[in-house]
């Protein structure tokens, strides 16, 4: 009896002396939900400890605002992170390949029977738990993720099912799909599963703790700023950027305001505490006064529309704004048409909130008696936002900067102007901060009718020659294509490199970026789109660029899958994609002009060097454009004699451009970049073993079951090499007829 009292009171004394420390442990503690969940994009947009750069209709670019307190350490050979601010621990490396949905399952069960650094309880995060790994800024690796992690997982599943609602599904025409983190653009969103690769980095829930000689770094950074709107440029030249903007007074102040891009409903008392402001009056149906931020402003003309960029606080407004006031009823028609037109190069333009229009207020007026910076157009004194007032329907939150004031207005009967705003800066001056750079390391040419003559007489022979005409290609015809290496073949495509030997150059023509490449006569686009987008809007878009003529030229398209895959390079260069670093890093998965069947289209990701094709016939799949023209060249065939002396047909360059300029070519020839010696197809010659077969848009003569041909339709034959080669043409260098 007396030994069980003494135990008791043991028991008491222990868990009074531990009751502090797990208390004090706790305080700071961030409660994350561990729960998977069914969740529409509004309410992960709502989710808490972020920042949202930028909303979209599949979720949204940002951060986390936790302040982490990470350490690595191993236990038993297995490698961890714990966080003690949210008492996660987190599998450091993760799976080391990409891996669909279905077997996501089997692979933690794996994990867990093996008792990976001694648990069994590995599971995927919630979409609430991976969303507080986004960092800020991007590491080292270029990935938005604290360096304490291993670089290789850029995607990552969750275990949080995306759940559409009924107003979504008339838009993104899909039912569900699972919430994804993006490491590599800073971003939390949701995917279809059918087709689509993600990492997995398990999670579980609770402090696994590492003897102190385990523990290999310790991680406990600062409160992160928030990321300077220049950060959006992605590539070599960010260093070189930053070094550029220390010069520049305005541009050296980095977007440090976080304002609120989301509407919501407030009351009075709540628009009176915002941020950022100054109050002169009090006001029952608002305030007097005037925004504190020290703003950085800079007017801009993109495609003939002005726009005004903040770069205190990483928003664009529209300069001029609505040329009449109008009533609540028609704003959202209004801003559907600006979009449609893409005012300035974008389609996401909005109404501000109430937080964002208040830092349009100026202590002073200006000129025109505005309280409101007279870069600004002087017609709009009033304007709508998108916020609500709480306390009635129908009450709209506004600013009149004739008055200085915030202010709830009824929607019924009253009439203002729409100033639209969109998150971010624009992609011109993006491009404009680009360009001080590329102009140092690559003088423009003079005009582009001058860059196109200098092609012409400088082209080199192509070595490689790659398709340019689109095909309907099944799986087998893409794995058999040529000068690729593949590592591993798979059911919907393969994974794999390029054995192109590139000879790139990057160069500008009239400020616009491009990329040659002299080995497969090809001129890229440097840095292609700037957002993702189906598969029918890529080809508007490339539409649209070659009605801008970009670098003076309107034959850009989309590459063929022949094309993109010539890209993809064996090592993995900078920000972790198999591409050249000549090329810019913000298009790590591209779309090409080639279709799979009725419902697919082949698309390359250059993050794992892999080839897929993508289902278009619901608009789920987004991916960026990168444009491709082919070069003009001159292209003709060696004497007769020479080439029976060595067997072989050789090229050489025609520098003769006058004699060029008025040889006549079929609009066909012109559109596919070759000045080419006509076949002749009326010359008969002896006979040999086998018969050579020649597209009728190309003059390379191929065996019958070269993959180069892709179809048996359209073709010209020859009865031998011989008499191909007689009539003019070159042989393929894949199949060597």
């Amino acid at each position: 009896m007396k030994k069980r009292l003494f135990i008791s009171a043991l028991v008491v004394i222990l868990v009074s002396l531990s009751s502090p420390v797990i208390q004090a442990a706790g305080k700071d503690r961030i409660n994350l939900r561990s729960s998977y969940a069914e969740l529409p994009t509004s309410q992960v947009q709502q989710l808490p400890h972020k920042s949202i750069r930028k909303e979209k209709k599949w979720g949204f670019y940002g951060h986390s605002t936790i302040s982490h307190i990470y350490e690595k350490g191993t236990i038993d050979g297995d490698v961890v992170v714990v966080d003690n601010s949210t008492d996660l621990t987190w599998h450091q490396s993760g799976s080391e390949k990409h891996m669909g949905w279905k077997n996501v399952e089997a692979w933690l069960k794996d994990l867990n029977e093996e008792g990976y650094a001694g648990c069994n309880d590995w599971r995927l995060p919630t979409v609430e738990e991976a969303l507080t790994l986004l960092e800020s800024t991007k590491n080292t690796d270029g990935l938005y993720i604290n360096s304490v992690f291993n670089k290789r997982q850029d995607l990552i599943w969750t275990g949080d099912s995306f759940k559409s609602s009924a107003e979504d599904r008339w838009e993104i025409g899909v039912l569900s799909g699972i919430w994804e983190i993006n490491f590599r653009k800073g971003s939390v969103g949701w995917m279809n599963t059918f087709l689509n690769f993600r990492f997995v980095r398990p999670v579980r829930s609770g402090i696994t703790h590492m003897p102190d000689e385990e523990k290999v770094s310790s991680v406990i950074p600062q409160k992160e700023k928030p990321v300077p709107v220049v950060e959006d440029l992605k590539g070599p030249s960010v260093t070189a950027l930053k070094q550029q903007r220390k010069t520049d007074s305005h541009e050296a102040k980095a977007s440090s305001v976080q304002l609120r891009s989301t509407y919501t409903e407030l009351p009075t008392s709540q628009v009176q505490q915002l941020p950022h402001k100054s109050i002169r009056k009090k006001k029952k149906w608002g305030f007097y006064g005037h925004s504190t931020i020290s703003h950085a402003y800079e007017k801009e003309t993109v495609d003939g529309d002005e726009v005004v960029v903040d770069y205190s606080t990483g928003l664009t407004w529209h300069q001029s704004g609505s040329e009449k006031q109008m009533g609540w009823k028609t704003v959202e028609t209004w801003l559907k048409d600006l979009n449609k037109k893409g005012y300035a190069g974008s389609n996401d333009w909005r109404l501000p909130t109430v937080e964002e229009a208040l830092t349009l207020l100026e202590s002073t007026k200006n000129v025109d008696g505005l309280y409101i910076n007279s870069i600004f157009d002087k017609r709009q004194d009033l304007i709508w936002t998108g916020d609500s007032f709480k306390s009635s329907d129908g009450d709209k939150w506004e600013i009149s900067f004739r008055k200085g004031s915030v202010r709830w207005m009824n929607t019924f009967l009253n009439f203002r102007s729409v100033r639209p705003l969109h998150s971010g800066v624009t992609q011109l001056r993006k491009e404009k901060l680009g360009l001080i750079i590329e102009d140092i390391e690559d003088p423009p040419v003079a005009t582009p009718k001058q860059k196109r003559t200098v092609d012409d007489i400088e082209a080199k022979v192509s070595g490689v020659e790659l398709r340019s005409s689109y095909s309907d290609l099944s799986v087998s015809q893409v794995q058999s294509m040529p000068n690729i290496l593949i590592r591993s073949k798979e059911k919907w495509g393969f994974y794999g490199h390029s054995t192109v030997d590139h000879k790139y150059e990057k160069i500008l023509i009239n400020g616009s970026s491009v990329v040659k490449d002299n080995a497969t006569g090809l001129m890229w686009h440097q840095s292609g789109s700037d957002k993702y987008m189906g598969w029918a809007e890529a080809r508007k878009w490339t539409e649209r660029l070659n009605n801008k003529k970009y670098a003076g030229y309107n034959d850009w398209r989309l590459p063929t899958l022949e094309e993109a895959v010539s890209l993809i390079d064996p090592d993995e260069k900078s920000d972790g994609l198999h591409i050249d670093t000549a090329f810019d890093t913000n298009q790590s998965w591209i779309w090409t002009g080639d279709s799979c069947g009725s419902d697919g289209a082949w698309d390359v990701e250059f993050g794992n060097g892999s080839v897929h094709w993508s289902d278009i016939s619901r608009d789920i799949n987004y991916y960026v454009v990168r444009p491709v023209r082919t070069m003009e060249r001159l292209r003709t065939l060696g004497s007769d004699e020479s080439k029976e002396k060595s067997g072989k047909y050789s090229t050489s360059i025609k520098k003769d451009v006058t004699s060029e300029r008025h040889s006549t070519h079929t609009h066909k020839e012109v559109a596919l970049g070759y000045h080419s010696t006509h076949i002749k197809k009326e010359i008969t010659l002896e006979k040999s073993s086998y018969r050579v077969y020649t597209r009728e848009d190309s003059n390379v003569y191929h065996k019958e079951d070269c993959s180069m041909l892709y179809s048996t339709k359209n073709l010209i034959k020859y009865n031998s090499s011989q008499e191909a080669g007689k009539a003019g043409g070159l042989p393929c260098n894949y199949c060597n007829p």
